[in-house]
């Protein structure tokens, strides 16, 4: 907006499964700017609302969109992710903080702090899109017949996950992490597609196969060490 009030320009990130579509958020970034949101997971219809994942976007000084992001714990079926504040860090990246709220997981703590470190692409899981260059589909730069990037490697507390869009072409993609007898110690079923997950292990340190499977077969493993 100029100094008399004029608009320079506007510009509108949609979201996909309706609701609430409120930036919360705006810090200046490398010559753009980088807002945050919640996005509807558009999952758990019979207790009659839609989870929502964390949303972070940025646009360019001329307002066209570079890149959207979304992030979650595991269980987004039974979790609110929701920021509440960002900042500019030092390498170009950004800094989020803000809660997730435990609906219905037994297991889990019913709300906690929740801190996001981004880099100037808006990935968690190095090298998703190391040079921005294809906005909102960071997917493309896995590699050809592999579905998932992960890090980091090892690993201490918390695995990222960052799912291909095409893991739609699966029938029941799922997430195991087995041990060296093939035991599987922890699993989930991933409810949306171009998502980082944040996987708790809450598993012995060791070395342990990370699979992708389609209703019980292997699509894509790889070895994870947990310290």
């Amino acid at each position: 907006m100029t100094y008399d009030g004029e608009i320079l320009w506007s510009t509108s990130v949609g979201n996909d499964y309706g609701g609430d579509q409120r930036l919360k958020g705006l810090v200046a970034h490398c010559g753009g700017y980088v807002g945050f949101s919640q996005k509807n997971t558009g999952v758990a219809p019979d207790l009659n609302w839609n989870n929502t994942l964390g949303w972070v976007m940025r646009v360019e000084e001329g307002g066209e969109l570079a890149w959207e992001r979304k992030y979650g714990f595991v269980e987004s079926s039974a979790y609110d992710h929701e920021f509440a504040d960002i900042i500019a860090s030092s390498d170009g990246g950004v800094l989020l903080c803000g809660y997730s709220y435990n609906y219905q997981s037994p297991n889990g703590p019913d709300q906690q702090a929740w801190f996001l470190k981004l880099d100037a692409c808006g990935c968690l899981v190095p090298g998703c899109d190391p040079d921005c260059t294809n906005p909102c589909a960071p997917w493309s730069d896995i590699p050809q017949g592999e579905y998932f990037l992960f890090g980091p490697n090892p690993v201490s507390d918390v695995l990222n996950l960052f799912v291909k869009q095409d893991l739609d072409a699966l029938t029941r993609p799922e997430f195991v992490l087995r041990d060296h007898l093939g035991r599987v110690v922890d699993f989930f079923e991933p409810n949306d597609t171009d998502i980082t997950y944040l996987w708790p292990l809450e598993v012995r340190p060791g070395g342990y196969v990370l699979a992708l499977e389609d209703s019980g077969v292997p699509v894509q493993s790889t070895q994870v060490v947990v310290k």
